[in-house]
């Protein structure tokens, strides 16, 4: 007797107070490879990672264009700053404006058109970030994290100079951020990484 109440119940909440039939998602995902001189890679980071506040707020502000919001351009994925540091760092937070206090970032690498890459995948739109730190770069450093920025507006401390860089400043925002590693880096290898930023339409 309670069970179909219960049930009936269900079905009156579900026909008087009907949910959304969709839902949109994003989600970021960072693959890392060390690649070697002989061109074999070995995959040694898969994961999830961290977007920011900042991420979803440029969106609605590339999307609304007002007369008090920043140029479309300024909005744009701009580069990725590999970070390195002798210590631990802290697990990367939504809200999260800038890089690790006392890290050091070892180089500032801006996105070509061809490191941009569109992939339509079912209910799933992908833009693929594509980067490596060289072979010749960071050596005797432990690479912890990466960080993924927006152009901003044009005047310095933009990428590639971080010299004073707040997050925020000169409409400069870390849109996405990866603990990695950590991981020693030698000339042996260089690292490539592969960022996928996604938006899915969930049923």
């Amino acid at each position: 007797m309670w069970m179909w109440l219960a049930r009936i119940r269900a079905y009156l909440d579900k026909l008087l107070n009907p949910k959304p039939s969709f839902t949109v998602r994003g989600t970021g995902h960072l693959k890392v490879w060390k690649r070697f001189s002989d061109g074999e890679r070995e995959l040694i980071f898969d994961q999830t990672n961290q977007l920011t506040y900042a991420y979803m707020e440029r969106i609605l502000e590339m999307l609304a264009q007002r007369a008090t919001d920043p140029a479309p351009v300024e909005n744009q994925v701009f580069s990725v700053w590999w970070e390195t540091n002798p210590t631990d760092i802290s697990a990367p937070s939504p809200s999260d404006t800038s890089y690790s206090a006392g890290s050091t970032i070892v180089a500032q690498k801006t996105f070509s058109d061809a490191q941009k890459i569109s992939v339509v995948s079912g209910n799933k739109r992908i833009l693929e970030l594509r980067s490596t730190l060289e072979s010749d770069e960071g050596n005797g450093l432990r690479v912890v994290a990466v960080n993924l920025f927006s152009k901003g507006d044009g005047t310095p401390p933009e990428p590639p100079n971080p010299v004073g860089f707040v997050g925020g400043t000169n409409n400069v925002h870390l849109y996405a951020r990866q603990k990695i590693g950590p991981f020693p880096k030698t000339d042996d290898f260089a690292l490539d990484i592969n960022w996928g930023l996604t938006l899915e339409i969930a049923t």
